[in-house]
């Protein structure tokens, strides 16, 4: 986590989708000049994480804000290696998150600007309740849905 340029920007707690179940758990997020890490507070340490995920900050890396969603405090974070959907608890955190995110793409955009970097987005994940199979059968041996 230490390198000459990173700088920290913010810390804070999120509501991140998990996948399998489709429900949201909670993940203290920390973002720095050039990446997002996200992990769980480590049972009775309070200052231990377990480190779930490090997400570079390169051009593949956005947010879209979801006001439209069943939570209007939700965003997807976009990026090459993982892509979620999160949410604030208040709205003074999901603007604080959108507006130093925002400001940490912007700076990371111009430090990168003459540099190779990757330029891929991974699919974002979908609760398997939600997802439908286009390949894959059901028990059946039917599309899944049917």
């Amino acid at each position: 986590l230490v390198a000459p340029s990173r700088r920290f920007r913010l810390k804070g707690r999120l509501m991140k989708r998990n996948r399998k179940q489709g429900v949201f758990k909670e993940y203290l997020f920390f973002l720095f000049s050039d990446l997002l890490l996200y992990g769980k507070t480590v049972v009775g340490i309070r200052s231990r994480y377990t480190l779930h995920q490090l997400i570079p900050i390169n051009r593949a890396f956005n947010i879209v804000p979801l006001p439209k969603s069943e939570n209007p405090l939700s965003f997807l974070i976009v990026n090459s290696k993982k892509s979620f959907e999160v949410y604030a608890k208040s709205a003074a955190e999901f603007q604080t998150w959108m507006r130093t995110l925002a400001d940490v793409m912007q700076h990371r955009a111009a430090a990168v600007n003459n540099q190779s970097d990757v330029s891929f987005v991974a699919p974002i994940w979908e609760s398997d309740n939600k997802k439908t199979c286009q390949r894959q059968r059901n028990k059946k041996g039917l599309p899944c849905g049917t």
